[in-house]
């Protein structure tokens, strides 16, 4: 707010609609007469985007599931980003637990134990157990366990 004016920029994810809206409101002469947003869509899957109809640049980062790109706004001026389709990408929880193991301050030999397991890919109630008897570090069983079992079973559509 200047002077006691304001306004609000709303960014709107309409999932069923593939599109994301960018509206302002209220003293719309405080902005700038140009805006650039650099837009991430974390657990995106690779999608073309239009910004009211017209294709831009996309970039998808598959190993982190974000899909990037840039839209740009007029002052006063909302816009429309679409997406070709609108779907979640498969949840890969190898890349998660690996960044955890690395950042985590225990020992390495635990990391290189608990890596070997979960590596195999099976996350089911027998793995779950050994992985809480072979954790001696405090907290790292329960965060592997959230990422384990933070996964979309039906694919990459939803």
């Amino acid at each position: 707010s200047l002077e006691g004016g304001s306004v609000r920029t709303e960014i709107a994810l309409d999932w069923q609609a593939g599109a994301l809206t960018f509206s302002t409101r209220g003293e719309t002469s405080l902005l700038p007469a140009r805006r650039v947003w650099q837009v991430e869509c974390v657990g995106f899957a690779p999608c073309g985007v239009t910004v009211d109809g017209a294709e831009v640049p996309a970039a998808y980062d598959e190993e982190k599931g974000i899909l990037r790109f840039t839209v740009e706004t007029v002052a006063g001026q909302g816009c429309r980003a679409a997406f070709t389709r609108t779907a979640l990408a498969r949840y890969n929880r190898l890349p998660r637990i690996y960044e955890r193991l690395h950042r985590m301050q225990t020992d390495n030999m635990e990391k290189e134990d608990v890596w070997r397991l979960l590596a195999k890919g099976d996350c089911g109630p027998g793995v779950l157990t050994t992985l809480r008897v072979m954790c001696k570090t405090p907290g790292l069983a329960d965060c592997l366990e959230e990422i384990l079992l933070a996964h979309n079973e039906g694919g990459d559509e939803t």
